[in-house]
């Protein structure tokens, strides 16, 4: 396989940010960077407001103030039919009265070890919250008093900690997760936010991430944090039909040692018996702990089981799948949901990271 990669840029707005990167996940993308000046300039009252920024950012040119997102394919792939279907979206997106500003798409190649490794002397041991502390796994940190310790890897998933959404779901799941919580991390990327609730004493867990390599990170994570007994991660899409879903369940690892039906089976490590705890209601309880008896003594097929899980699943996902269908009628409409949802995340980190400097009196201009 190929070491180079195709830096794929975006030159555009603050306001077509959440539609473009939408864009880019939708035909394939398996990450986006995204170098925005109004994340600092907004914020910014003095010179020496300023923590650590990328330098790029500090040598662009007066009224510079376009965003660049970046996102990176193989060479191997069709790099000119992805150009060209990204190119033509994004201009699509002015009939929706977007501003896409400059709109510009252009490619560079990059060394693989460039990009996916050199950002790791950036990644320091954060505490977030009141005790979640989140340590990169190349650092070293000493815990005090009752922090809990994150131990993460992101790799080449979303996921580190530092990006404000996530440290705002992480203020949250401390502040509510308790032992009976069944916790959901849909796109789940390094798997840090299902990490931290399993950690916090969550029930249940299960991660779910369309991208093959962010699954195989969250679950590498997962066993680095020793709770694999509680969290799983596993590649799927909410928008799966049910013939791609009942694929899915039918190639659940179950227990290999569960041969014929009349032969005792295991429930520990029981992917589809996990499911069913997750995906089940207070009202199938009673069912599943039946089964679970019938399967753990013999004479209950996997099969069966798959069935049943299959039911319960499509109960769950299948009023998700069928309003994802309704939102997609009206794309003008959900790129309007998510520039506002943008601008509501911006204003509270903006507001949070005030709240922090005033905390710590590191305010000195104000």
């Amino acid at each position: 396989m190929s070491d180079t990669w195709i830096e794929v840029t975006i030159e555009t707005t603050t306001e077509a940010v959440e539609a473009i990167t939408n864009i880019l996940y939708e035909h394939g993308a398996q990450g986006a960077m995204i170098d925005d000046p109004k994340d600092f300039f907004f914020q910014k009252a003095h010179e020496y407001d300023w923590d650590y920024a990328e330098e790029e950012l500090f040598q662009r040119a007066d009224g510079d103030d376009s965003v660049r997102i970046k996102t990176y394919i193989s060479e191997e792939k069709d790099v000119e039919g992805f150009i060209s279907i990204i190119s033509q979206e994004v201009k699509k997106l002015t009939d929706y009265g977007i501003d896409i500003g400059p709109g510009r798409v252009y490619t560079d190649s990059v060394k693989e070890e460039d990009w996916a490794n050199n950002w790791k002397q950036y990644y320091k041991p954060t505490r977030i919250g009141k005790n979640i502390v989140i340590k990169p796994e190349w650092e070293d940190y000493e815990p005090s008093g009752d922090d809990i310790v994150i131990r993460m890897d992101p790799g080449m998933a979303f996921g580190t900690g530092s990006h404000e959404t996530t440290s705002m779901c992480i203020a949250n799941l401390e502040k509510y997760v308790d032992k009976d919580s069944t916790v959901f991390d849909i796109g789940c990327g390094s798997g840090i936010l299902g990490i931290v609730a399993a950690k916090l004493g969550a029930k249940d867990v299960v991660g779910i991430d369309i991208d093959a390599v962010a699954v195989k990170v969250a679950n590498e994570n997962i066993l680095m944090n020793g709770v694999q007994d509680i969290m799983l991660a596993m590649e799927g899409n909410l928008a799966d039909d049910m013939d791609i879903l009942q694929k899915k369940v039918m190639s659940m690892y179950t227990d290999p040692d569960h041969i014929k039906i009349e032969d005792p089976g295991k429930i520990d490590g029981n992917m589809v018996f996990h499911y069913l705890d997750v995906f089940g209601r207070p009202e199938d309880a009673r069912e599943i702990t039946a089964m679970k008896e019938h399967y753990q003594r013999g004479g209950l097929g996997d099969v069966k089981t798959k069935r049943y899980l299959l039911e319960i699943l499509e109960r769950e996902l299948g009023p998700i799948r069928e309003r994802r269908v309704e939102f997609s009628k009206d794309m003008g409409a959900v790129y309007t949901m998510l520039q506002k949802g943008s601008e509501k995340a911006r204003q509270v980190a903006s507001q949070t990271l005030s709240d922090v400097k005033s905390a710590m009196g590191i305010n000195y201009f104000k």
